[in-house]
């Protein structure tokens, strides 16, 4: 399935990444799970993007996040910027998780530092999703979003 510009530029920012530095990340699967955010098109392709990347990036049973979601963090920013749709709804959940995950203490403190200075530039627009009234589920993860960064 051919990606929307954002999209191509994304994945490609994500082959970048020295993936294998981290004990606990596989690169192919990495890969793949930015691929079926970026691809996804209903809401069970969110779902499933949802899993496979929160499956790569953190221990979604215990909460514990992965030194792995330090890069992903500004990946999934980008997502949130540059996408619409379900990529962006996806990309909004991953991170309430990821940052509300990491702020309880499930990561070390420089997953959680990390995760919260992504997140924390996506302030200006989610204050406009939030607002905004096309899209109800996003509005909502903004809202939760600008939540967790209290």
């Amino acid at each position: 399935m051919s990606l929307p510009s954002p999209g191509d530029e994304i994945l490609d920012a994500v082959r970048q990444v020295h993936w294998s530095q981290f004990d606990d990340a596989d690169p192919g699967r990495t890969e793949l799970a930015f691929r079926l955010v970026l691809t996804a098109r209903s809401e069970g392709d969110g779902e499933t993007a949802y899993d496979r990347l929160v499956d790569v990036l953190a221990h979604e049973h215990s909460g514990w996040v992965r030194r792995s979601a330090i890069p992903a963090g500004p990946l999934l920013v980008r997502v949130v910027e540059q996408c619409a749709g379900i990529p962006r709804s996806t990309a909004l959940a991953v991170l309430v998780d990821l940052v509300s995950w990491s702020t309880a203490g499930s990561a070390s403190v420089e997953v959680g530092e990390a995760l919260r200075g992504a997140a924390q530039r996506l302030t200006p627009l989610l204050n406009r999703l939030t607002a905004g009234r096309q899209n109800k589920a996003i509005a909502r993860s903004a809202g939760e979003l600008l939540r967790v960064l209290g």
